[in-house]
């Protein structure tokens, strides 16, 4: 069944596996097991209905229902699941025993009302010594599942953080961890989890990747590696002593603007790591990519490209959990992907200098596949870099609260990221926008969506913050220096480059030639080699603020 499905039988709900919408949990490409209970049956005439939900792409009921009295055995002499329950809560359990155990367990895991006792004598099989060390990783992982259902959010995380994660986890157990609160992170982790972005796509270079920017096996077997910082130390390794990680190059070229832009060639190109799970089953036992980062000093985003570009449409789409480990193999945020078959980046905040592993998971795929990581580093809160507009109290007001989140960003920018203040003084500024448009005001919110990550609200703001200022800034020469003034600003604070570029063609004083020059200085040092995509993207973008050139 895919994604997700309920069961009735004479019209009672006897089990669920996933959620369906709005907080949507899928289990694609798993078999939907669950216990009829006895009571509801009739001597004839019963009659089973299915609910299906499928999010995207192959799915739905994929084959007829089956009944399968062979597993009946399962419950050995007992008859029924409550005694069977009760019997396992006090029985001595050996490996025999254990593996019986976690076979009906997997039909129990969705039968209404039976997660608690699944959840119990998991636990109890973990604690016991005389069971093998797989034995009691299985009873682990199905412990955090059963929990999550139960909805004892916190155990389920405990208990997933108690699992040996040196090890592949089920996708059932490290998606519901991934969401558990915890599995964001937080300030004091240093590791911050952000929402994905499946907007920008194969365009990294406009958003991602300044500071440092890793194309996986784009000349394979060899990565392509550009920015402006030292380089990311990082090391790749698969789950597995028997099997190295590989590369694989799908399409040279290509108008797919899933596809990475691969700047040497000046076109697009879609290539990835790959931890050769395909010659494995499609189940939950890896081998799994293990990358480990070195993140240098400092608040930083660490950005991971998927795109599933040959089984997003077929039976076996990806879904890759990811594990942020720190050095002692504890877990830091958990990342669930669910299917990308349109790309998708999944974001991190990290606090340097750090060194993480991120275990990224198979599951039920064919294998993993990653082809970008991006890193780029993140500034506190900036002042304006021109003469605040604070006519009005509410802007006057507000200019104050702008200081003291900025103060505030300089001890901890994913503190302030990972609390309140930060979205509520944005939406405070949103609401003074509609009485005072200050350009001010919407660098205050733009500046705030820069520290989210949220890059298309932070260039719409800053756009108008420039708007602003061009059109009320009376004077050409006080309008000129002001913006160049910007322009310089925007550069020493890591801005995307269209912002740069933006101030640069809104200087009246500055043609397009000087523009171009002026481009070619600010990233001299960067290893981008395709320089005509850029500067035509940032010399074109804001044709309204542009003055006319000689």
């Amino acid at each position: 069944l895919y994604d997700v499905g309920a069961c009735y039988l004479n019209g009672e709900f006897i089990g669920q596996t996933g959620r369906f919408p709005p907080d949507a949990f899928l289990q694609t490409a798993a078999r939907f097991r669950l216990v009829l209970p006895g009571r509801l049956l009739k001597p004839s005439g019963n009659v089973m209905a299915v609910r299906v939900w499928n999010e995207t792409g192959f799915g739905g009921l994929v084959g007829p229902p089956m009944i399968s009295l062979a597993e009946q055995k399962l419950l050995g002499d007992e008859g029924s699941v409550a005694s069977w329950a009760e019997r396992m809560a006090v029985a001595e359990v050996d490996d025999r025993r254990a593996g019986e155990a976690l076979a009906l367990a997997d039909f129990l895991m969705h039968s209404a009302g039976h997660a608690p006792a699944v959840a119990e004598i998991m636990a109890r099989m973990t604690k016991m010594q005389s069971l093998s060390a797989d034995v009691r990783h299985a009873a682990g992982c199905l412990m955090v599942y059963a929990s999550w259902l139960a909805g004892e959010v916190d155990r389920a995380w405990n208990a997933f953080a108690a699992l040996d994660l040196s090890r592949s986890v089920p996708y059932a157990a490290a998606s519901t961890a991934a969401h558990c609160p915890r599995a964001r992170g937080d300030a004091r982790s240093g590791v911050l989890r952000l929402a994905a972005d499946t907007v920008t796509l194969g365009d990294w270079d406009f958003r991602y990747g300044l500071l440092e920017a890793i194309l996986c096996a784009m000349v394979p077997p060899y990565d392509a590696a550009y920015g402006v910082g030292p380089g990311l130390a990082f090391t790749l390794r698969t789950g597995s002593p028997d099997e190295v990680p590989r590369t694989w190059l799908g399409a040279p070229a290509t108008a797919d603007k899933r596809a990475l832009f691969f700047p040497t060639t000046g076109k697009r190109r879609y290539a990835n790591w790959d931890d050769r799970g395909e010659a494995r089953p499609f189940d939950d036992n890896g081998p799994d990519l293990l990358l480990t980062v070195s993140v240098p000093t400092g608040a930083h985003l660490l950005a991971l490209y998927f795109v599933d570009w040959d089984w997003g449409a077929g039976e076996h789409p990806r879904m890759q959990t990811i594990v942020v480990l720190d050095e002692r193999n504890q877990p830091l945020a958990v990342v669930a992907t669910g299917k990308f078959g349109s790309g998708r980046y999944e974001r991190l905040l990290v606090q340097g200098p750090r060194k993480l592993t991120l275990r990224i998971q198979k599951h039920r795929s064919s294998c993993v596949v990653v082809s970008g990581v991006f890193l780029d580093e993140l500034l506190p809160l900036q002042p304006p870099p021109f003469r605040a507009d604070v006519r009005g109290d509410s802007v006057i007001a507000l200019a104050a609260r702008f200081d003291e989140l900025a103060a505030a960003s300089q001890a901890s920018t994913l503190a302030l990221v990972d609390g309140q203040d930060l979205l509520s003084f944005e939406s405070e500024c949103l609401a003074a926008l509609a009485k005072h448009p200050a350009p001010s005001l919407y660098w205050y919110v733009a500046e705030c969506a820069r520290l989210r990550a949220d890059y298309g609200v932070s260039q719409e703001m800053l756009t108008e913050s420039l708007t602003t200022l061009n059109a009320t800034t009376t004077s050409a020469e006080a309008r000129s220096t002001a913006l160049a003034r910007l322009g310089r600003a925007l550069a020493r604070l890591h801005y995307r480059p269209e912002a740069v570029m933006a101030a640069f063609s809104a200087t009246a004083s500055l043609d397009r030639r000087t523009a171009t020059v002026r481009f070619k200085e600010l990233v001299k040092r960067s290893r981008i080699a395709h320089m005509d995509r850029i500067r035509q993207r940032w010399l074109a973008l804001y044709p309204l603020l542009a003055q006319p050139n000689p």
